[in-house]
């Protein structure tokens, strides 16, 4: 068993990347974002895999996420009914260029109105999958695309009148396109104030960083003028975290998510719209025998291992002096009364 599987969750469907050093895997575990979520845990130079990570809202949503495959080119595929598809469980591929994840449907006829997972791609190309479409010899049946031999001399392009890549494509000049000529465009700002007990607090430093997999990126750092900081330009569908400190003050996180803040397209009327978020952060003055209320710690009986509701509490307390690893803290707990008078 992997020591990032959790006893009192259902871990599934794992699969590795191709160099052998990260697992994705499917997972009810608490922390997700509905039923069933894609984690991935990373290998470290020990050899030994560390906390798994949810990967996060873009490829994870409210409904179930399974059967990861990494394939050799770096793009994951998996299983949804929680993204927007054809049936039930729809085929997935999520791509990362430039800092962001997209999510795409695969389509007929790899999708159909009924469940279709398990995608997988030899060295060859071959794609295999499972579904239980009708017309299989039971209930869920194994399909499979050969992939089409190299061809020896390259094709000739042609000049396809509805490409949308191709100039003489009278719907290019649809105004309600994008892409179009007369394209729209929408910025999206974050402005914020720090506070210290209802003071504005001077020269806090605020960092900024993008969330992916629970993995932090370094996305932009400023100081604090008056206790205001920002304009600071977001990037759209993304997570963030904002980190601010201040001596004498405890370090305090906070989630900003870009998710479903968008304008949709329709509704812009300008060549250009600029749009501000604020945010407000207060920050609790540090002081000696200031007390981190937790939630109540559990042991199962005669053991000693520590509980997946537990660790969520106790990762919170590590977040905290990862955050602030000048500060010392004091553990206190005790036992109950279970078991018999000779245990």
């Amino acid at each position: 068993m992997v020591s990032a599987s959790d006893s009192s969750a259902w871990d599934g469907s794992p699969a590795f990347s191709r160099d052998g050093k990260t697992i994705y895997f499917s997972s009810n575990r608490a922390g997700g974002s509905g039923g069933l979520d894609i984690f991935r845990v990373n290998m470290d130079a020990s050899g030994r895999f560390g906390n798994p990570a949810n990967m996060g809202k873009a490829i994870n949503t409210a409904g179930d996420e399974m059967f990861p495959f990494v394939s050799p080119d770096g793009k994951l595929f998996f299983a949804s009914d929680g993204h927007p598809g054809l049936g039930k469980l729809d085929i997935f591929m999520a791509v990362r260029t430039g800092g962001k994840t997209t999510v795409e449907n695969l389509g007929l006829p790899y999708n159909s109105s009924m469940d279709d997972f398990g995608y997988s791609l030899d060295d060859v190309g071959n794609i295999f999958f499972t579904s239980n479409r009708a017309g299989g010899k039971g209930n869920d049946d194994i399909y499979y695309y050969l992939a089409p031999p190299k061809p020896v001399d390259e094709v000739a392009k042609i000049d396809d009148p509805n490409d949308p890549n191709n100039p003489n494509n009278a719907n290019n000049n649809d105004p309600n396109r994008p892409n179009s000529k007369s394209q729209k465009i929408a910025n999206y700002f974050l402005e914020g104030v720090v506070k210290g007990e209802k003071v504005a607090l001077d020269s806090a430093l605020v960092r900024i960083y993008k969330l992916d997999g629970g993995v932090e990126t370094d996305f932009a750092e400023i100081f604090t003028q008056n206790g205001k900081f920002g304009p600071i330009k977001m990037e759209e569908e993304e997570d963030y975290v904002i980190l601010v400190e201040k001596l004498a003050y405890l370090t305090k996180r906070e989630g900003f998510s870009m998710f479903g803040r968008s304008i949709p397209y329709p509704l812009l009327k300008k060549a250009v719209t600029d749009t501000t978020f604020q945010t407000e952060i207060n920050l609790e003055k540090l002081f000696v025998g200031k007390t981190f209320r937790l939630e109540n710690i559990y042991y199962d009986l005669d053991k000693f291992d520590i509980r997946a509701d537990a660790a969520l509490e106790l990762d919170k307390l590590v977040q905290i002096l990862k955050d602030n690893p000048l500060i010392k803290i004091e553990l206190g707990s005790h036992t109950d009364t279970r078991g018999s008078d000779l245990y």
